[in-house]
């Protein structure tokens, strides 16, 4: 099996047409030009080519997950597709043009508070260095780390989706 790595965006790949047996999207299908990404990848795919979109969706069941998503919603500073009305059901049978397979699996992540602290400030909706409320926001997430952890980490319970999909002829 032969595998390349491509730096450019999903909309414009610079991929040669016909040429890839798989996509693979990873955490990121929401940030797509959906059209654009549609065109592009039904140029490169070779015939019956497909589509894998894989996507962590953090369970919130325990008090930890339902603690950091309330401190994290508490400090959002903007609405994105993380935290906004996005229907992925509906956003991938649009772009596949039918129905596609999909299963999940559960994902469980510990980190240390270096990961913890770093994971909440890379979401694109939290405070960035500058933001008025940073400080204040770091405080509340070292103290769920102290209440939470155990020797010295954390963990989140993810289920994984990962849907399968080809483009309608």
């Amino acid at each position: 099996m032969y595998c390349n790595n491509y730096i450019n965006s999903a909309e414009r790949t610079k991929i040669k047409e016909n040429s890839v047996d798989v996509i693979t999207i990873a955490q990121a299908f929401h940030w797509f030009d959906k059209q654009l990404c549609k065109a592009e990848f039904q140029r490169i795919l070779k015939e019956n080519g497909y589509v894998i979109i894989l996507w962590n969706d953090m369970q919130t069941d325990s008090d930890f997950a339902k603690e950091y998503m309330n401190t994290v919603y508490k400090y959002k500073v903007k609405t994105t597709a993380g935290i906004s009305n996005f229907d992925p059901h509906r956003e991938k049978v649009n772009f596949f043009g039918q129905d596609y397979k999909k299963v999940y699996y559960d994902n469980w992540h510990s980190i240390t508070e270096e990961g913890f602290i770093g994971g909440a400030l890379s979401l694109s909706y939290t405070p960035s260095r500058l933001h008025s409320n940073y400080d204040q926001f770091i405080k509340e997430l070292q103290n769920l780390f102290i209440k939470y952890q155990q020797d010295g980490k954390v963990t989140f319970h993810y289920k994984t989706e990962v849907c399968i999909g080809g483009f309608l002829k």
